[in-house]
């Protein structure tokens, strides 16, 4: 009998969707750069969210947060989308080398179990064009959830926006619910009452027009036409309440592993290591983000108070106090301020050295005094006449003030460094930072 021709075998389904080639060229394509996205955006965040001043630190955390669900979503989706397409290729691959389908008779095992694996298949052609389908529609759920997230966080930045034009009064958060309650609920009514009351409204008339425009408006400012025309498109195919279910489970579950991931990023998995032990703390001197060697990504940029490492070695300790202008330039407008008035008062400087002397001797006394704000103890005894410089750490490339601290009379063993911590305005959008006043200990060994 003769062989079946080559290019007969490898035709590939009639029904086929006509977007298959497209669609694996992009998810192959786009896969990997977007994983090599999250480090950037990682970095943009933890940079971002050390330096920000209130009430801008919102935008950095949800900016972070949605940046990191719409990428994980098309990662998701693009992954998923290569397996779907792969077993696709495999069904067809071969289906093309065994045309006439599942010869049953050459199964083994009993009637029973031959029977119900033949049921479960079903015909060759309907399984090859249902693994065809289910690839497009992982890969346009997946495009349709990043739309939907993308419409959510440009909603976000515009609530944000008004929280921070009223911050100022004391009225952030009240901004908040009402700006979302003024953009939301008027949608939600709408919808309501065109479900309850929309059949009887003549079209034309003065409330079938109200409905219809409160509608328009709503698509336009919550941003719901960016999910148009694909969302109903699938939704109404895919089977009403059961679409909007898949839509609604895909985001939130994205979102789920999105927050689990960016836990155990900023908190570490405790769950996972154990808690047996106590967790590093900056008030037990402790933590190891006080050592430039140790510190990790996500306290790369932070505000503490930090030593090169562990063992000191030679005659100066050298101490890097950063520099976070939300954070301490209230304090050094109210308690410096007096150390830069008299290091200007002098009018009678009128030639130029002279006033590049004042000048120096302002900015002297304004670091000496950002330094004496942190009421630094070595050994539980004050340390008085510390001067610091401007420096940028060349590890973090972090602005801040570099104090050398003569440790030369130490005798070798543990010692400990303890420095006041001021706290840090809070917008209500930005959870664990300091709120109140508090210590840093930092312990080190010569």
């Amino acid at each position: 009998m003769a062989e079946t021709p080559i290019e007969s075998r490898l035709h590939i389904p009639s029904r086929t969707t006509p977007t298959w080639e497209v669609e694996l060229l992009i998810s192959g394509a786009v896969v990997f750069a977007l994983l090599q996205a999250m480090a950037p955006l990682e970095q943009a965040f933890i940079k971002g969210i050390a330096i920000a001043a209130v009430p801008w630190d919102g935008f950095v955390l949800f900016g972070y947060v949605y940046g990191k669900l719409v990428l994980s979503i098309l990662v998701g989706t693009f992954i998923l989308h290569i397996a779907a397409r792969a077993a696709w290729v495999a069904l067809v691959g071969a289906a093309s080398v065994f045309p006439a389908g599942p010869q049953w008779q050459n199964l083994s095992g009993g009637p029973i179990a031959r029977r119900l694996t033949e049921s479960l298949c079903g015909d060759l052609d309907a399984a090859v064009e249902r693994a065809d389908n289910r690839a497009a529609l992982v890969f346009a759920y997946g495009i349709l959830a990043a739309q939907f997230s993308i419409a959510i966080f440009l909603l976000s930045m515009l609530v944000i926006g008004v929280s921070v034009i009223f911050h100022p009064f004391g009225w952030a958060q009240p901004a908040i619910f009402i700006t979302l309650g003024l953009l939301i609920g008027p949608m939600l009514l709408a919808a309501l009452l065109d479900k309850l009351f929309g059949k009887r409204l003549t079209e034309g008339g003065w409330g079938e027009r109200a409905l219809r425009f409160t509608l328009r408006s709503s698509q336009l400012w919550t941003l719901g036409r960016l999910t148009v025309p694909l969302m109903p498109l699938i939704i109404t195919n895919v089977g009403g309440k059961r679409g909007n279910w898949v839509m609604v489970g895909v985001i939130y579950l994205a979102m789920a592993v999105t927050f689990v991931d960016i836990t155990i990023g900023l908190n570490g998995a405790a769950w996972i290591r154990g808690e047996s032990l106590p967790e590093p703390s900056r008030r037990d001197g402790t933590s190891s983000s006080h050592y430039a060697s140790e510190r990790s990504e996500i306290s790369r940029y932070a505000s503490t108070p930090y030593l090169p490492d562990r063992l000191v070695e030679g005659p100066y300790l050298r101490l890097m106090l950063p520099y976070v202008a939300e954070q301490h330039d209230p304090e050094l407008a109210e308690h410096c301020a007096p150390a830069r008035d008299a290091g200007s008062a002098d009018d009678s400087a009128t030639t130029k050295p002279q006033r590049w002397a004042a000048q120096r001797l302002q900015a002297e006394r304004t670091l000496n005094c950002f330094v004496e704000r942190f009421a630094i103890r070595l050994n539980d005894r004050p340390l008085k006449g510390l001067q610091g410089q401007r420096a940028r750490d060349p590890f973090s490339d972090q602005d801040g003030v570099l104090v050398m601290i003569d440790v030369r009379d130490l005798p070798p063993g543990m010692h400990q460094l303890e420095l006041r911590r001021s706290a840090r305005q809070d917008s209500g959008l930005v959870m664990g930072r300091d709120r109140e006043e508090d210590r840093d200990l930092i312990k080190f060994w010569r």
